[in-house]
């Protein structure tokens, strides 16, 4: 086996695969609670391990499942999609799934193939047969920026319950923007669907170019991929950012459990999560910043009318924070300061705001 095979695990890999498997443990139980069948598609998988051991992303996928207390997922008919166009990279995960005790209920195809051969078969199959796709996750991990495209992501996710993992592997991106090469201009139209990004290259300033590339991949999935919720988050190599993980899903479930599993890395080391597409950055830290919560509140719905569900739901879809301790934390103290008032209510006590609750803000 080539040592090139097995790389050296960094910590930004190491937030993204406790991410995954975070967002695994729960959003395993809640699709084989309603679905019969469900997909994990791993576009650019590599070996299942590092130099050191420490497992890939195939690895802590499937023992998320497997580890599962939930009957629901030990039941399940799952399928796991493993894709890497390095043959060798494949052949040695095959090794290790072989060396797993992997139930009948539960489908491995390692392939050595591109994600966008496999994901064109896919969508290929699914038109002539007029059928939709599976309750589906999709991890589009790449080493770069080129083999998958924003076309596909668009064309996947009109199925219904798809989610989608995007690596932006921005300093890369960063990297090979300028280049006049045309093989390179064209690998970016197809990553963005747009030549607006090429607006960009002129612009100097690094961290408003990084805010403006960013902001433009986020956009295109909104608007061009028509994708409901989309959100980011950045992975910085020192002071200077390295990758955006960015989620898409069309259901705010999947969004508030990926805000729990964002907010559950530990942002020690010499990384952190940040998220500034709404422009206040925020740095994920065990106790959130309710104070700069309830100044964006005010900011956006000052003497606005709304029910508490709209302002969860803005919550997770435009800032972030997640849905945990708002009530308490951010609800309660506006009200107590008269910052809140609460027009209608079915609450029998003071400081409570069940699903009918509609507020004003002050």
């Amino acid at each position: 086996m080539p040592e090139s095979i097995l790389w050296e695990i960094n910590s930004r890999t190491k937030a993204k695969h406790h991410i995954i498997k975070y967002y695994l443990d729960a959003w395993l139980p809640i699709m084989t609670r309603y679905n019969k069948r469900i997909v994990y598609f791993d576009g650019f998988c590599g070996p299942g391990e590092y130099k050191d051991g420490e497992k890939g992303s195939p690895i802590i996928a499937l023992e998320a499942a497997l580890n599962h207390s939930s009957i629901a997922v030990k039941n399940a008919e799952i399928t796991w999609l493993f894709v890497d166009e390095n043959i060798k990279a494949i052949e040695h995960l095959k090794k290790i799934l072989n060396e797993m005790d992997i139930p009948k209920n539960y489908t491995i195809i390692p392939i050595a193939a591109s994600f966008c051969d496999i994901a064109n078969k896919i969508l290929q199959i699914l038109e002539t047969q007029k059928i939709n796709l599976a309750p589906t996750l999709i991890l589009i991990d790449p080493f770069g920026f080129s083999g998958f495209t924003m076309e596909q992501i668009k064309l996947l996710m009109q199925n219904d319950k798809c989610e989608v993992i995007i690596n932006f592997m921005y300093e890369h991106i960063n990297r090979f923007i300028g280049h006049e090469n045309k093989k390179i201009l064209e690998i970016f139209d197809d990553l963005f669907a747009c030549e607006n990004w090429r607006k960009i290259i002129d612009v100097k300033e690094p961290e408003e170019r990084n805010k403006k590339l960013v902001y433009l991949y986020h956009k295109q999935l909104q608007d061009y991929a028509e994708i409901k919720y989309v959100r980011s988050f950045e992975l910085k190599r020192g002071n200077r950012p390295s990758y955006y993980l960015f989620f898409g899903t069309n259901n705010i479930k999947g969004l508030e459990k990926m805000k729990d599993a964002m907010w559950r890395v530990d942002p020690s080391g010499n990384y952190c999560i940040v998220d500034n597409y709404y422009g206040k950055e925020t740095l994920f830290q065990p106790e959130p910043d309710y104070g700069q919560l309830i100044k964006l509140i005010q900011e956006e719905f000052s003497e606005k009318i709304i029910n508490v569900n709209e302002l969860f739901e803005w919550i997770l879809a435009e800032t972030a924070f997640r849905k945990v301790g708002v009530k308490q934390k951010v609800l309660r103290p506006m009200e107590e300061n008269n910052k809140l008032k609460v027009i209608k209510s079915s609450r029998l006590r003071s400081y409570k705001y069940p699903d009918d609750t509609v507020i004003e803000i002050i």
